[in-house]
């Protein structure tokens, strides 16, 4: 199944990919914004954002590299089929699926491999997507048994160091840790606010219904951002102190092999009021305004 098909498939039920929400929900006890937009999305009352990024086409990349690899070992592996519990979807009212990466069938063992290409250990890696894991388990374990064989859950790790060519030594397939997750709370809750679901479309699309890459990728950069608000408040104290230093000691600069510090004396400046110009004469205002086109930009902001 290609990709499209896959993000086709999305619309009228839960993934794998959803298994954070639906856990968070269980545990919370009610519906965020953001789970009420994805809920929306499932429904069709939203439309879906698919973004690409090159975490995320990077991945697909090393993703088609590994199958190829278990290709030449199980030649009658199958890539991102789709699975639908009728079970659960009977139960619940709206559709539970997955789409595992790669699947593979022996004379008595189902095995699913989920592939993730990380910059974190195997390890970490399994702990950061526990819940999408878990839902493949627990998926994984109904279909075993309908077709009378055991099932096997594994994970293929890619490390990356840099978006380069496949290294085979980055590559690893090994087992995955135990992991337990309940989603019937979750999804009892979620059951019961499709049966009258109101929603008003927003422009604002929470993080949590953007694909895994993309939102690896913003918890790498607000991971920068933190560090340039702490590196720039050790600049400013650094300053303040400076300054009294030079101030004590009549010193007006000081030079060194990285930077070099002055001391700015205390002046004046001039401003124009705007607001007291544009109250006092309203026509002179209008007539030497002009509009200017600006191009869009965006602005990320700290929490």
């Amino acid at each position: 199944m290609n990709k499209q098909e896959i993000i086709n498939k999305r619309i009228g039920g839960l993934g794998s990919s959803d298994a954070r929400m639906v856990a968070k929900i269980a545990k919370n006890g009610c519906l965020s914004d953001a789970d009420n937009q994805r809920i929306a999305i499932m429904l069709g009352l939203e439309q879906r954002r698919e973004f690409k990024s090159l975490p995320a086409e990077y991945g697909n990349l090393i993703e088609e590299r590994i199958f190829d690899i278990i290709k030449e070992k199980y030649p009658n592996a199958v890539s991102n089929p789709f699975y639908k519990s009728e079970v659960l979807s009977k139960k619940y009212g709206f559709g539970i699926f997955n789409h595992i990466d790669y699947e593979i069938e022996t004379d008595d063992k189902l095995i699913w491999i989920e592939n993730k290409a990380t910059k974190k250990s195997f390890n970490e890696t399994c702990a950061e997507y526990n819940y999408q894991l878990c839902w493949h388990e627990n998926l994984l374990i109904e279909k075993a048994i309908t077709i009378k064989k055991m099932p096997i859950l594994l994970m293929s790790h890619y490390k990356v160091d840099e978006y380069s060519d496949f290294v085979a030594e980055n590559f690893t397939i090994g087992e995955i840790p135990h992991i337990n997750h309940d989603f019937s709370k979750g999804l009892e809750i979620i059951s019961e606010a499709v049966k009258d679901f109101h929603y008003e479309p927003k422009e604002e699309l929470f993080a949590d219904n953007l694909p895994a890459p993309v939102q690896e990728r913003m918890q790498q950069i607000s991971v920068c951002l933190s560090e340039i608000k702490e590196a720039e408040s050790k600049v400013e104290k650094f300053k303040e102190r400076m300054k009294v230093l030079m101030l004590d000691n009549n010193i007006k600069s000081i030079d060194n092999d990285y930077f070099r510090i002055s001391l700015v004396a205390e002046s004046f400046s001039s401003s124009f009021d705007k607001k007291a110009f544009e109250k006092e004469y309203p026509e002179l205002t209008k007539k030497f305004t002009k509009k200017i086109k600006k191009q869009s930009y965006i602005t990320l902001k700290i929490k």
